[in-house]
């Protein structure tokens, strides 16, 4: 069986070290595809330099809503430019998060649109980070109709459900692991096979 890693930040700095036996690893274990994400202005071009560095790993783009406040049009204009490189393979992470009191929701809100009209207009999936913003983050992605995934799902069945109906995918890390994710482990159990990462 082979597999693909949707979701690796292997660009960071802690993999420095051992950057190269990582992805070795990986291919070793099965793992014919990772895609790595980028988070924040930063690090749009890191992303896209491990792609073309190595086989089988591609790069999305996009900044996380903690960053949202942070960006401006010529920073988008970037990421149009950067998602028409070969290997970038969607837009993301971006997405909502309010998590903290100091969140800037407008901000997040206006960040996360402009992430998903240069996904649609790029024709590429766009990788969704969603917490403590459910309702806002459905809202949104129902109005827009992207093709992607909500990434690090931590939701309930129900709202799993709402994901599915409009096209989209969810994925789980190894939270679902924990004994105490009864409702993520349902989401697992009982939600479409055909739907999950």
């Amino acid at each position: 069986m082979r597999f693909i890693d949707t979701h690796s930040h292997i660009y960071f700095s802690q993999f420095d070290h051992d950057r190269d036996e990582v992805v070795q690893r990986a291919k070793r274990a099965g793992v014919d595809r990772i895609i790595v994400p980028s988070t924040s202005l930063e690090d749009f071009d890191k992303p896209i330099k491990l792609a073309e560095k190595y086989e089988g790993v591609y790069a999305a783009i996009g900044t996380h809503p903690y960053d949202a406040h942070l960006m401006t049009d010529q920073d988008f204009r970037k990421i149009s430019e950067l998602v028409s490189h070969p290997k970038v393979v969607a837009v993301g992470e971006t997405g909502l998060d309010f998590h903290y009191e100091e969140s800037q929701i407008e901000a997040q809100i206006s960040n996360f649109e402009k992430h998903i009209l240069i996904a649609k207009e790029s024709s590429l999936p766009i990788i969704v980070h969603c917490r403590m913003a459910k309702d806002e983050v459905f809202d949104i992605l129902d109005k827009h109709r992207p093709q992607g995934v909500v990434h690090c799902f931590s939701e309930n069945l129900e709202f799993a459900q709402k994901i599915f109906d409009i096209g989209m995918y969810i994925s789980f890390t190894g939270i679902v692991t924990y004994e105490s994710s009864k409702k993520i482990q349902e989401v697992a159990r009982e939600g479409d096979l055909n739907r999950l990462m």
